[in-house]
Formats: structure tokens, C-alpha cells, sequence
């Protein structure tokens, strides 16, 4: 797997700006993610076995 650095100037504000709206925007789909799961409870719950005996 090839590895490449990134060389951002300090004085290219765009770019940073970029990576300040890409990681803004990775942090928040994250918190997204981890509400839903909280707030997702887990409401029917069914086992299926293959150990059926007819009565």
C-alpha cells in the first residue's frame, strides 16, 4: 500500500479550510451515528432454532 504525505502552505487558506470542513464534517457524521444507536432501542426480538418437535 503506497503511503503519500499531503504539504499544505500556511499561507493556502483554502486547503486548510478544507480539512477544518472535512474533519468537521467526519466528526459530526460520527456523533450522528452514535445518537442513532442510542436512541434506536431494540424493540422485537425473535430466536430461531433448527430444535422444532411437533407435539
Amino acid at each position: 500500500m503506497k503511503t503519500e504525505e499531503i504539504w499544505m502552505d500556511a499561507r493556502d487558506t483554502d486547503s486548510i479550510n478544507n480539512m477544518h470542513y472535512l474533519f468537521a464534517f467526519w466528526l459530526e457524521k460520527l456523533k450522528r451515528e452514535e445518537r442513532r444507536k442510542k436512541e434506536a432501542p431494540v424493540k422485537d426480538v425473535f430466536v430461531v432454532t433448527d430444535d422444532i418437535e411437533l407435539k
